[in-house]
């Protein structure tokens, strides 16, 4: 079974890799993938785009999917995906920290 990743990657070759991946990623999350692994796979594919000499506008092509994974974009945009259920994976937003007893 392919990887995130790996999925990311065959969308990222497609004629229309904007689309595609945007496609992908919802899909993924409908299947159950969670935001960490997404975030995860999209950070890599970033890294090989940005290796490759990608443009500020190829490389926008990949964080703004992140945006909307994220929630950093009007509520009809955002990808919605279920909490990690893996041992020691991050949950889905960060927590408020724990604080101690002030004695």
């Amino acid at each position: 079974m392919p990887t995130p990743y790996d999925r990311l990657k065959l969308a990222w070759v497609a004629t229309d890799r904007r689309t595609a991946l945007n496609r992908t990623v919802e899909e993924m999350a409908a299947e159950g993938v969670n935001r960490v692994d997404l975030d995860a796979a999209l950070g890599r594919l970033l890294d090989d785009v940005r290796a490759a000499g990608a443009d500020d506008e190829t490389e926008e092509e990949i964080t703004g999917i992140g945006d909307r994974l994220h929630g950093w974009v009007v509520e009809s945009r955002r990808i919605r995906t279920k909490p990690a259920t893996t041992l020691g994976a991050a949950p889905p937003f960060p927590a408020d920290p724990v604080q101690a007893p002030v004695s």
